[in-house]
């Protein structure tokens, strides 16, 4: 199981090739080359950045370089800490496109925390909802974002 994390979790002033690299060696588990990331490297325009210095990329780039770092060690299963936090509007289907190679090349599980709604209902056949560490809601995200608890616990009730 590996975790992204809500900021980035980059080595700043590492490149963005030796981060990739970094988080393959320091990860629990080495397999072999870990797993050939060119197709997203390529789609979230990092190819270009490989030997800039990481931190002197946008903060959606290296956003999306500590979700590269995650599958480098082709996690079974990862949790993901508010992916969209920070991103631009047009930079979140990046997301997308990230669980759906999860997925679709590992074989991934992927467990989102995440408040942006329009990501939830889009990526999300499942969800529940929590409040002070209680379930409130569980089930198709349209059936559980239309219940008035969840409204009233995170969007307030016509009250407040």
């Amino acid at each position: 199981m590996i975790r992204s994390f809500q900021q980035t979790n980059i080595f700043a002033k590492a490149t963005v090739e030796e981060n990739l690299h970094r988080a393959l060696h320091f990860s629990k588990g080495r397999e072999a080359a870990g797993i050939d990331l060119t197709p997203l490297i390529e789609e979230f325009d990092l190819a270009r950045h490989l030997p800039e210095q990481a931190d002197s990329m946008p903060y959606g780039k290296q956003k999306m370089l500590g979700l590269l770092m995650a599958l480098t060690p082709k996690p079974r299963f990862v949790l993901m800490d508010e992916p969209a936090a920070g991103l631009e509007r047009k930079e979140r289907t990046q997301i997308d496109r990230f669980i759906a190679f999860a997925q679709r090349s590992l074989g991934c599980g992927i467990m989102i925390v995440e408040h942006d709604m329009d990501l939830v209902k889009r990526l999300c056949p499942r969800i529940v909802v929590l409040e002070a560490g209680r379930l409130l809601a569980e089930g198709a995200p349209a059936d559980v974002l239309a219940r008035r608890e969840v409204i009233d616990a995170y969007m307030g009730s016509d009250e407040d």
